[in-house]
């Protein structure tokens, strides 16, 4: 079993009360208490090559640390309920998770106990790893980013931006309700937001493979001048724009297709409701 080191910092155990009242309107909303607690977590990386973080409701970044032989996690911890004495019981009732499958280091947590009807909780992940590692993070209520790492990207959020910056070859990135923005030079990225913009600037020189989808935003797409791929572009409600140069082009008011460079895969890029934007990488 690998050492964890836990250093607690109790920050706070405030209350806040929220009255609500309508105009005309007799009913007043129950307080609500919260309790916060930030706990840092220190795990040797030893054998292992990637990073996957899994909360439910709270934000996950994973930095990249040159030179660094360790995970380092900086868990913010929220507990809420109708009393402090109830809100306290809950925060006690939150167990953080760490577990190494193969050459993979797992965090997340959960309920110790049954979890309580009037029990809430928000955990934030905010993790440091060795910049060699790949990344897979899932929320379901909160923004996702890594950057300054080189290994593979797979995050999930249903509510909430999603920001890349790193020398990833693969990307694989979708949120329901939110922003995507990738700055890195993939081989393969897959990119999808129900509700949002996608600017991606592909600064690599290979080449590029993938799908970049949004339900209703537009789509920016920055590519370098060595780099290749073979565009399939289309909208159902917009534009589309293209600074790049491009060979075996066919173009219509809804669709573009074309190749730039030497491509030997792929690269869709599709909106419903937004227009399509190709331009050079700086």
């Amino acid at each position: 079993m690998k050492r964890i080191a836990q250093s607690w910092d109790i920050l706070t155990a405030a209350m806040l009360v929220s009255l609500g009242a309508g105009s005309g309107c007799s009913f007043i909303s129950a307080p609500k208490v919260t309790v916060e607690e930030q706990v840092t977590l220190s795990i040797p990386a030893g054998g292992a090559e990637e990073i996957s973080v899994r909360t439910h409701n709270g934000r996950v970044t994973i930095v990249g640390a040159d030179g660094s032989a360790e995970i380092v996690a900086h868990v913010h911890k929220q507990a809420r309920a109708r009393t402090l004495e109830r809100a306290e019981e809950c925060m006690a009732a939150i167990e953080l998770t760490t577990e190494g499958s193969g050459t993979t280091q797992v965090l997340g947590w959960k309920w110790n106990t049954t979890r309580a009807r009037d029990c809430g909780a928000t955990v934030a992940f905010d993790v440091e790893v060795p910049e060699h590692f790949a990344a897979t993070a899932k929320t379901h209520n909160g923004r996702v980013e890594v950057t300054g790492i080189e290994g593979d990207c797979k995050l999930k959020t249903h509510n909430g931006r999603i920001r890349v910056a790193s020398s990833s070859r693969s990307v694989d990135a979708e949120t329901h309700n939110g922003n995507i923005s990738i700055v890195c030079g993939p081989e393969e990225v897959r990119a999808v937001t129900h509700n949002g913009s996608v600017v991606a600037e592909l600064n690599g020189t290979g080449n590029v493979a993938g799908a970049i989808t949004t339900h209703n935003g537009s789509v920016i797409l920055g590519m370098k001048n060595e780099a290749s791929a073979k565009f399939n572009c289309s909208t159902h409600n917009g534009h589309i724009s293209s600074k790049i140069e491009l060979t075996d082009v066919s173009e219509s008011r809804r669709k573009l297709t074309g190749r730039k460079g030497d491509a030997s895969g792929e690269l869709r890029v599709k909106t419903y409701n937004g227009s399509i934007t190709l331009k050079n990488a700086g």
